[in-house]
């Protein structure tokens, strides 16, 4: 009897073949055999899902890889976005959705080895050493968009599409129905109103996210110049403050100033780089 095997989180970044796509892949394999094995990794399918169908609905047995994917969670995740990825002619608002879906996978791999470095270390002490990996927050998003090959930008906007969007759009930006621009601005209505632009087709949808751009954009937000102004201001304030202040050492005010005055300048040569 055919072992049954489990799909591994990471394969489920990519969606399954289309019906068309699929059929294509049944009728290959029953005319010239399974071609590339199927790799597993802790007991279940890193790659090769839809081969693994394939050959279920087939009634054959599918070729697996004796020897388990060796690596961690991140290479497993990278394994499956570079063997899907290379297949593949995806857009890049797909790319997008892709690393989207891994950077919850990439955080988990970092949390965890942040633990198992806490618990080698000792409490309150630090690893000096950089692991093969990521870090936390930003860096899991940077690393899944370079892998994909898309902005980070467009990360992010795939990010609120599947914390905010309702299943329907998702799939729809997966199909490259709609680009990651629009959903994300879609991502504003109800998810009763989504499903309603989706059902009205393209040129609902489109109008919808078009009325949103206006609303979207008020929310953005401040450029990083705008914010350095807004810090500069607040420390000229403070720094008025300190030198109207009567009580206290002359010399603590005088010193005061002086370290607000040199973040102040820190922060404006901040600007430079932004």
């Amino acid at each position: 009897m055919t072992t049954k095997y489990e799909f591994h989180e990471a394969a489920n970044i990519f969606p399954l073949m289309s019906k068309k796509e699929f059929d294509g892949l049944v009728a290959d394999i029953k005319k010239h055999g399974q071609r590339d094995a199927i790799v597993i990794y802790k007991g279940k399918i890193l790659d090769g899902r839809n081969r693994y169908k394939a050959c279920r609905k087939l009634g054959i047995a599918p070729v697996v890889r004796s020897e388990e994917f060796d690596g961690t969670l991140t290479n497993a995740v990278d394994y499956v976005m570079s063997q899907n990825l290379h297949r593949r002619q995806l857009t890049p608002s797909q790319r997008g959705m892709v690393a989207a879906k891994s950077m919850d996978l990439y955080r988990k791999a970092a949390l965890k080895r942040k633990q198992e470095a806490g618990k080698t270390h000792g409490r309150g002490q630090q690893n000096r050493s950089r692991p093969n990996g990521l870090n936390l927050s930003g860096q899991s998003r940077d690393h899944a968009a370079k892998v994909a090959g898309c902005s980070g930008a467009t990360v992010e906007r795939c990010n609120r599409v599947l914390s905010r969007g309702t299943p329907e759009l998702v799939d729809a930006v997966e199909e490259n129905a709609v680009s990651a621009n629009t959903a994300d601005l879609l991502t504003t209505y109800t998810k009763k109103e989504q499903r309603g632009f989706l059902k009205g087709g393209k040129e609902a949808w489109t109008a919808a996210a078009k009325r949103a751009a206006p609303a979207k954009k008020s929310k953005t937000k401040k450029k990083p110049d705008a914010i350095i102004k807004d810090t500069v201001k607040a420390i000229n304030q403070i720094m008025d403050l300190v030198r109207k202040k009567k009580a206290g050492v002359s010399a603590q005010r005088d010193n005061t100033i002086k370290r607000l005055t040199s973040a102040r300048e820190w922060i404006k040569a901040a600007g430079e780089f932004l």
